[in-house]
């Protein structure tokens, strides 16, 4: 298998290689397993300075607690990926998941916790996050094998890096905040469901980010994707504004401060002077919701790019 090196990758809080290790040393480690003390100095400075504060505050400001504590999570939840890349850890060095092993690692680690734990919302959530885990991993690595310098183009410029880092932290986050929950059951219970409430959000948003980086990769198979499109205002703009990208750029020159809408395959199909008049047009055509609007050398429909 080809190892990746990308640029773009390579600048990702979370590489999708160690995604597997993080998840498994975090439950050895919060089930008492674990005897890997670099991990666990760092896991300690995560539960003392940013788990507890969040699982303590009342049930009402949780979410917004949680959310502010994404970015010092990153910082420690570099720690410890920088000790996963530098293997420290002598011959109990933290390994390294590719394509094949992914799999393989859901089943077991689902297995593992189901064996420990008989909370049927915890084990519900597990799967989704594992679902997640396996998109964002998989995703990425066939992408860098088959299509690496698409894909180290799309990371690069068609995506917002740091919302999929958020979203890919607070899957984490939230699964260690679910984790504590579950071990300290009588202080606290009450707020389990409002965690998994938060978990499911950031995995929702993170699986649609990937299923977005897929497509741009692959746009042929933009079909797939077609209800997410209609129904999601970011994966929306996101295929939108990257189509725009794409026109040529005589088009561009030739047509510029005009309003164009250009459709998820890539065609322009309605263009004028005027947003009323655009609007007109695609109304006539009855493609309101197939197409992407938007104004040639502009960054908003309003206001010029300079």
């Amino acid at each position: 298998m080809a190892s990746i090196k990308r640029k773009a990758i390579n600048q990702m809080l979370v590489e999708p290689e160690e995604l597997g290790t993080i998840f498994t040393s975090l439950y050895n480690i919060m089930t008492q397993e674990s005897k890997q003390n670099i991990l666990i100095e760092v896991f300690q400075d995560i539960t003392t300075n940013i788990i507890i504060p969040i699982i303590t505050t009342s049930a009402e400001e949780i979410e917004d607690r949680f959310n502010r504590y994404i970015t010092p999570f990153q910082s420690q939840l570099k720690k410890l990926i920088d000790i996963i890349k530098d293997n420290r850890l002598n011959k109990n060095h933290l390994q390294s998941f590719n394509i094949s092993d992914i799999e393989n690692f859901s089943n077991d680690f689902y297995i593992m916790i189901e064996n420990d734990f008989r909370n049927e919302s915890f084990l519900k959530e597990v799967s989704y996050t594992l679902k997640v885990y396996n998109e964002y991993s998989k995703t990425l690595l066939k992408n860098d094998i088959e299509k690496p310098d698409i894909l180290d183009n799309v990371l690069s410029y068609r995506i917002d890096m740091n919302d999929l880092q958020k979203y890919v932290s607070g899957s984490i986050l939230a699964f260690y905040c679910i984790l504590f929950c579950i071990s300290n059951r009588q202080e606290t219970e009450r707020l389990l469901p409002i965690v998994l409430k938060i978990s499911e959000k950031y995995n929702h948003n993170l699986l649609n980010y990937v299923k977005t980086i897929d497509i741009l990769c692959n746009r042929e198979r933009i079909e797939e994707i077609k209800e997410l499109i209609h129904t999601n205002a970011v994966v929306a703009e996101i295929i939108g504004k990257s189509l725009v990208a794409d026109i040529p750029l005589e088009f561009k020159v030739q047509n510029i401060g005009r309003f164009i809408a250009i459709n998820y395959n890539g065609s322009i199909v309605a263009k004028s002077d005027t947003l009323e008049g655009l609007h007109n047009e695609i109304d006539k055509k009855g493609i309101e919701n197939d197409c992407y609007i938007d104004r040639i050398g502009y960054n908003t429909i309003a206001k010029i790019d300079l």
